[in-house]
């Protein structure tokens, strides 16, 4: 079989970009529970991941976005999950908009990968994915984000902070 430079070359971009794509979808970076907070959880919190966020605190673009995934068993029989996600600047807390205030849309089975709300079986775990787009208008700051899932009550089925800073 005889390749040809240009086939050779259509071969290699091909490959490029097959490796470039596995990068961009792995990147998720498991954050260490040292460095973050678990600020009363009443499941069990397994795993946080962020993407970007190589280290702590994450630094993250304005008009970029932030992925979030959080592994979690919860303590009872969820209906309704509702997401709940601000942050702390000296002292005053800020309510971040643009979450989906309903977390159920985002909550699978982490095993089958299958949409699970309301959660009924509190012996699986299940991962919460979502996304916080930062707006390029939001000022250049550090911060504590505090994210949290809560149950029909209020009460906090999930939740963590993690230093942050909004950068340019």
């Amino acid at each position: 079989m005889f390749i040809t430079i240009k086939m050779w070359c259509t071969v290699s971009v091909f490959i490029v970009a097959i490796g470039l794509m596995v990068t961009n979808n792995s990147q998720a970076e498991i954050i260490e529970p040292a460095n973050y907070t678990d600020c009363g959880s009443v499941g069990t919190f397994k795993q946080l991941r962020l993407t970007p966020c190589p280290v702590v605190p994450c630094e993250i673009k304005k008009g970029s976005s932030l992925f979030v995934e959080i592994d979690f068993t919860p303590k009872e029989a969820l209906d309704n999950i509702t997401t709940h996600v601000t942050g702390s600047i000296r002292e005053r807390e800020i309510h971040f908009r643009g979450i989906k205030p309903n977390a159920c849309e985002d909550i699978v089975d982490s095993a089958s990968g299958l949409s699970n709300c309301p959660i009924q079986d509190v012996t699986k775990t299940y991962t919460y994915k979502t996304k916080l787009n930062v707006k390029a208008s939001y000022p250049t700051l550090d911060l504590i984000v505090n994210w949290k899932l809560l149950d029909t009550n209020n009460a906090t089925v999930v939740c963590f902070n993690i230093p942050g800073k909004v950068v340019p």
